[in-house]
């Protein structure tokens, strides 16, 4: 999972990959790959997450990827 943070704050909030996927006019399987990271996000699609679900956190923080060191 490329983006572990997200996907926490999603979990707290009640936020599922079809919420995602409705908000952004994406099947479910898109979404799965945007968090996994095989597809980016948009610079639209990473707005309009922040804009729907996110407005008092940093899309730094939301967005930030975990990777292995």
């Amino acid at each position: 999972m490329k983006y572990k943070r997200l996907v926490a704050e999603m979990f707290v909030k009640g936020i599922t990959k079809d919420d995602l996927a409705k908000l952004l006019g994406k099947s479910r399987r898109a979404i799965n790959n945007r968090l996994n990271g095989k597809t980016e996000f948009s610079y639209y699609e990473a707005i309009k997450i922040m804009e729907n679900y996110f407005k008092y956190c940093s899309a730094d923080y939301i967005f930030s990827i975990d990777e292995c060191k």
